[in-house]
């Protein structure tokens, strides 16, 4: 008998599960379903796993088969499964347990996203010709979210530092399961009929099960026919679904999307504040200042200059005297009236009244507060209204 201590079953289980854990850790198998039958009624899945020449027991637990209840998993299918091995110690069985899924060949998801993706693409669903602009400035947006999720709270803080002037309405729908893409179709085509300006369709990320509500040909079709500008925030930046191909616009994530409908808010509120402070710096007002400025700032370093102190009050005491007596209440009138003259006539200049005077003119869209600034502000067809020194004109766009 060896000097070496002997060790229990146990012990002998537990040192074969460890070295199976360094050895393997987590591996994917091709394999073949065998002895299938669908989860027990704890809602875990005991089948086996097969090619050629091996068999092997393999279990998918109930919190991962929640995730593959949708797959086609059934007896023969051929399979792509990630897992480790476990060894059960009461009877010694050795099990592979499965933490991922894929069916391979014509029934596996990917395969399905591919067939449906060419078929849409070839109706011409994905063409760019097809895509609505999404508006610059909205006012009203539109957002379907799942309710208390990562993706909504990441768009309304987004919404919310960018300090936009929109109205957000909010559209909460299960994003995840057999029903979530009825509902989904189902609610979209409900906030297009309410005329938004732009619609937001949004959810996190995940897997390309968790993920497939999105990429359902209903829900697809419903984006295309949509009359409102749909924008596709779905997933992180490497997830892509069917909505993604066939929406007006496809951001990379919910925050992303929501940051490219305010865009044209903080384009312009940044360009006002920029005119605002070239305004202030070029007004009479602020140029008087400057020079007060500049003028006590020399005042004082020649009052703090002791070697020049004496002689500065010296001739200060001169000057006024000099000033009291050529200063008469006709004399100080007579050099202040020009420098008043002068002041009215640029305030004048610089009036919104004098610049319409000159010719110039105040266009808006009919209805809208908000001056034109370029053409693409506005489309054939529509009504304008033209603001000119006395009175106004109404014009339509050709």
């Amino acid at each position: 008998m060896s000097n070496k201590s002997p060790v229990s079953v146990s012990e002998l289980v537990a040192k074969a599960r460890a070295a199976l854990n360094v050895e393997l850790e987590s591996v994917w198998v091709e394999a073949e379903l065998f002895q299938f039958r669908g989860p027990h009624s704890s809602g875990h899945c005991y089948f086996k796993i097969r090619d050629e020449d091996s068999i092997l027991s393999a279990i998918i637990w109930r919190s991962t088969f929640i995730r593959y209840k949708n797959l086609k998993l059934e007896e023969g299918a051929k399979v792509l499964v990630r897992g480790s091995f476990d060894i059960y110690a009461a009877r010694g069985d050795l099990s592979f347990i499965v933490d991922k899924v894929q069916l391979v060949g014509a029934g596996s998801l990917s395969d399905k996203f591919e067939k449906l993706k060419s078929s849409l693409k070839s109706e011409g669903l994905f063409e760019s010709l097809h895509k609505k602009e999404i508006p610059p400035y909205p006012q009203r947006v539109a957002v379907i979210t799942a309710k208390g999720s990562a993706a909504c709270s990441d768009i309304l803080s987004s919404f919310k530092n960018s300090e936009a002037p929109i109205s957000v309405e909010l559209f909460y729908v299960q994003v995840q399961g057999d029903s979530a893409s009825k509902k989904i179709t189902s609610v979209l085509k409900s906030v297009d009929e309410t005329k938004p300006d732009v619609i937001l369709l949004s959810r996190g990320g995940g897997s390309l099960e968790d993920l497939w509500s999105f990429n359902e040909e209903d829900l697809v079709r419903q984006i295309f026919a949509s009359n409102t500008p749909v924008i596709s925030a779905i997933g992180h930046e490497v997830d892509y679904t069917l909505c993604d191909f066939v929406s007006d616009l496809r951001a990379s994530t919910p925050t992303a999307g929501a940051k490219q409908i305010v865009q044209g808010w903080v384009d312009a509120m940044t360009h006002l504040d920029s005119l605002r402070r070239q305004l202030v710096s070029l007004s009479p007002s602020e140029k008087l200042k400057n020079i007060l400025y500049r003028a006590s700032y020399v005042e004082t370093k020649l009052v703090e200059s002791g070697s020049m102190l004496i002689r500065w009050k010296r001739e200060k005491i001169k000057r006024l005297g000099y000033s009291l007596l050529q200063t008469t209440p006709e004399r100080c009138l007579n050099r202040v009236k020009p420098v008043a003259a002068s002041l009215e006539a640029s305030l004048r200049a610089a009036s919104p009244s004098a610049l319409l005077e000159r010719g110039y003119a105040l266009v808006s869209k009919k209805g809208d507060s908000q001056y034109l600034r370029s053409p693409g502000q506005v489309k054939i067809g529509d009504e304008i209204e033209i603001q000119l020194f006395s009175g106004g004109l109404s014009a339509e766009v050709k």
